[in-house]
């Protein structure tokens, strides 16, 4: 069960770095469409959460986290794009892209600190 949380956690970075590309193709004004940014948020939601629902069986069936700080990341990754999706949901797709773009740098952040506090 480890590995499969490692590869959706792998799963969740992919899709995290393609945020930031689709998020900075909005913001250069490249296309207008939310159609690629709201795709690749969901599969990086999707994912990050399903690590992180993989992980908590982990935990149930005798795992323990090793540093606490590992759940505030994981929160972090799950929740961060796709709020900040929400939030921006009525702005300028170049704003918007821009948000996103930066939400996007953030949970690649966090996502290199689970990586360093898991296992």
């Amino acid at each position: 069960m480890a590995q499969l949380h490692l590869a959706l956690a792998w799963v969740a970075v992919v899709a995290a770095a393609s945020t930031v590309v689709a998020g900075a193709i909005l913001a250069a004004g490249r296309s207008r469409s939310y159609a690629l940014l709201d795709k690749v948020i969901l599969v990086q939601a999707v994912a990050a959460a399903a690590a992180g629902i993989v992980g908590l069986a982990l935990v149930a069936t005798g795992g323990a986290v090793r540093d606490l700080l590992h759940v505030v990341y994981a929160a972090v990754a799950v929740g961060t794009i796709i709020g900040t999706r929400y939030a921006v949901h009525s702005h300028d797709p170049r704003r918007a892209g821009r948000w996103i773009a930066v939400a996007g740098v953030i949970v690649l952040g966090a996502m290199i600190r689970l990586f360093m506090t898991g296992r």
